[in-house]
C-alpha cells in the first residue's frame, strides 16, 4: 500500500496517524522508515523515502505481521515496546539487529502511540555509526590490554619467564592459543624456537636459516609477514607439514635496528584470518615486547657480571686472607705505607719495632720516629721507591723515652696499573745497639 496514496488522497493531506500537514511535512524529509503497526504487530502502513532499505518487499510488509516478516527474538522484543507504549502513553526506544541481504545491519527504532491501538514505529539504519563504536571501543581495549601488558612484561625479568609471557599475552591479544618466539643468540647462526605453545609445542627447539620458512623470511627482512594458508604456502620450511596451520603472522623482535627474534601466531580455522587492525596491534605489541626482551637481557648481564664479581671478590678475599695469615706469621717486620709514607698496615713484629700494638702504629708516619738527618735518609730512599726502585738501608728510629733503635730495612714500590706510584712495602728488624756490634765484631775477629 502507497502510503501517498492511501494517506495523502483519500484522508485529504493527513497523514500517519492522521496528525495533520504537519506531520506529513516533517516525515517527506527525515530519513527514518516509518511503520504503522497495531497492538498485535499488523503493518497497517509504512513511509520509505528509499524501498531499498526496507529488510523486505513493500507488498509482504504491509498487510503482514512482525512475525512474518522478522526474526521470532526481532518481533517478539518489538511487541513487548508496542504494548509498553500503548499502556502507558510514554515513547519507547531500543536498538535490534536484522539479517539483510548486504550482511547485518543494525536499527534504532523509536515507537510512538497514534491511536487507541496503533503505534508509529521510526526506525533509522545506525550500522555505520554502530560500527565506528565498536572499532572505537575495541580500539581502547586493544589500548588498554597494550598497556597492561606492558607492564606485566617490564615486570619480567628472567628471560625464560618473559617469553612464555610474550606468547601467552600475543595470543590473549589476537584471540589464539597457538603461538612461537624465535630467538637468535649472539654469536649464533640459526634461529633457535625457544617457546611454542598450542600446534607448536613440538617444535620447541627447531632452528630455522635466515630466509627458510615464515620466521626465517621475517628474521631476514625485519618485516611482518602474513600467510592466509600456510599448508598451501610454497614458502614453508621442510620441517613443518602446515597441515594443522591455515592463517599464520609473524613479527619482528628487534634490539635497535637489529632483528633478534621472530614472534608468531597461527589460527587454524578458515573462518579467522590476520586483519590490518590485529597486525597494527601486533606489531605495536612486539615493539613492547622487544623493549622487555632487551631490558631482560641487560638484567641477565648484569646478573652474571654481579655473579663474576662476587666470585672474584670472594676469590680476592681469600687471597688476602692467605696473604694476611703469611704476614703475620712471619718473623720479620712487615708494614705497608701509603705515598706520604703513612702506615696502613703492618704485623705485630712490625709494630713490637716501635713497641706499640699494630692498631696503634697504624696511621702514624713513619717520619715522625726520625731524626732530622735520619728523616733526609729516609725521604731519599722514598724518592727512590718512587722511581720504582727496591732499596736496602740502616736507620735508626727514636721510640718512647728517647731510646733509639738501629733498623736493618728493605723498601719495595706499589706502583698502580698506570706505573703510578701509591707507597711501599717496608721490611724491618732490630739490629744490635753499636757496642753490641763492636763486641760481635771483635769475637769474630778472635
Amino acid at each position: 500500500m502507497n502510503v501517498e496514496d492511501d494517506i495523502g488522497r483519500k484522508h485529504a493531506g493527513e497523514s500517519l496517524g492522521r496528525g495533520g500537514r504537519g506531520v506529513k511535512a516533517l516525515l517527506e524529509v527525515i530519513p527514518d522508515l516509518v511503520f504503522r503497526i497495531d497492538r498485535e504487530g499488523n503493518f497497517l502502513d509504512l513511509r520509505a523515502n528509499d524501498d531499498g532499505k526496507l529488510y523486505a518487499p513493500r507488498e509482504a510488509i504491509v498487510g503482514g505481521s512482525l512475525h512474518a516478516t522478522m526474526p521470532p527474538d526481532v518481533a517478539d522484543d518489538a511487541l513487548r515496546y508496542i504494548a509498553r507504549t500503548l499502556d502507558t502513553g510514554e515513547a519507547q526506544a531500543y536498538e535490534y539487529r536484522l539479517p539483510m541481504p548486504q550482511g547485518v545491519l543494525d536499527f534504532e527504532a523509536r515507537i510512538v502511540a497514534s491511536g487507541a491501538d496503533e503505534v508509529l514505529c521510526l526506525v533509522r539504519d545506525v550500522t555505520e555509526r554502530k560500527r565506528d563504536e565498536r572499532a572505537l571501543r575495541r580500539q581502547n581495549e586493544y589500548l588498554a590490554a597494550l598497556h597492561e601488558t606492558a607492564l606485566a612484561l617490564m615486570h619480567r625479568l628472567e628471560p625464560a619467564d618473559l617469553l612464555e609471557a610474550i606468547v601467552a599475552r600475543a595470543g590473549a591479544l589476537m584471540g589464539t592459543p597457538h603461538g612461537y618466539v624465535y630467538l637468535l643468540e649472539p654469536g649464533e647462526a640459526e634461529l633457535e624456537m625457544r617457546v611454542g605453545v598450542g600446534m607448536y609445542a613440538e617444535y620447541v627447539g627447531y632452528r630455522l636459516d635466515p630466509g627458510e620458512g615464515l620466521a626465517g623470511r621475517v628474521w631476514q627482512s625485519g618485516r611482518t609477514l602474513v600467510v592466509e594458508d600456510y599448508a598451501a604456502w610454497e614458502g614453508g620450511s621442510a620441517k613443518f607439514d602446515g597441515g594443522d596451520f591455515r592463517a599464520v603472522a609473524g613479527v619482528p623482535l628487534k634490539s635497535g635496528s637489529e632483528v633478534v627474534g621472530v614472534l608468531g601466531l597461527s589460527y587454524p580455522r578458515e573462518d579467522r584470518a590476520f586483519g590490518d587492525e590485529d597486525l597494527l596491534l601486533l606489531e605495536r605489541f612486539a615493539e613492547l615486547a622487544s623493549v622487555a626482551l632487551d631490558n631482560a637481557r641487560l638484567y641477565a648481564s648484569a646478573q652474571q657480571e654481579l655473579r663474576e664479581r662476587e666470585r672474584a671478590e670472594r676469590a680476592l678475599g681469600e687471597s688476602e686472607e692467605q696473604y694476611r695469615m703469611l704476614v703475620e706469621t712471619v718473623q720479620e717486620g712487615i708494614g705497608f705505607v701509603d705515598a706520604d709514607e703513612r702506615i696502613t698496615y703492618c704485623n705485630r713484629a712490625y709494630a713490637e719495632v716501635f713497641e706499640l700494638a699494630p692498631h696503634e702504629l697504624t696511621g702514624r708516619s713513619l717520619l715522625e720516629f726520625l731524626g732530622d738527618g735520619e728523616r733526609q735518609k729516609a725521604l731519599e730512599q722514598t724518592a727512590l721507591r718512587k722511581n720504582g726502585v727496591r732499596s736496602s738501608y740502616e736507620i735508626t728510629v727514636t721510640i718512647g723515652g728517647g731510646r733509639k733503635k738501629h733498623l736493618s730495612a728493605s723498601g719495595a714500590p706499589i706502583m698502580d696499573e698506570a706505573g703510578r706510584f701509591r707507597g711501599a712495602v717496608h721490611a724491618s728488624s732490630t739490629l744490635p745497639s753499636a757496642c753490641a756490634r763492636k763486641r760481635c765484631c771483635a769475637s769474630d775477629r778472635r
